[in-house]
């Protein structure tokens, strides 16, 4: 709390121009945060949460089902596995 009132004082109320405005005192310490750009954690952080298509030809594999996960919400589409070891007669 011992260096909160001077620099109140020193940003607000000094006519010199000060840059940073932002700041947090913890204790006896100032802390100013600063964040920097990290491009290729934010393109995975990305993929995780934004699906993005993927086009290709049909590889061997098990059998899949196409599932509607919310009704009336195309984009839900997904394909999974396919799990019923045969189909029925009345299936395709």
């Amino acid at each position: 709390m011992s260096l909160t009132v001077p620099i109140l004082h020193y940003c607000f109320l000094n006519k010199n121009s000060v840059t940073e405005l932002e700041f947090v005192v913890s204790g006896d310490l100032l802390n100013v945060g600063r964040v920097k750009e990290y491009i290729e954690l934010d393109s995975k952080c990305s993929a995780y949460v934004k699906p993005k298509t993927v086009s290709g030809p049909w590889e061997s594999g098990p059998q899949l089902k196409l599932e509607l996960i919310t009704p009336s919400r195309l984009e839900t589409f997904q394909f999974r596995e396919d799990v019923r070891e045969e189909l029925g007669p009345q299936e395709v």
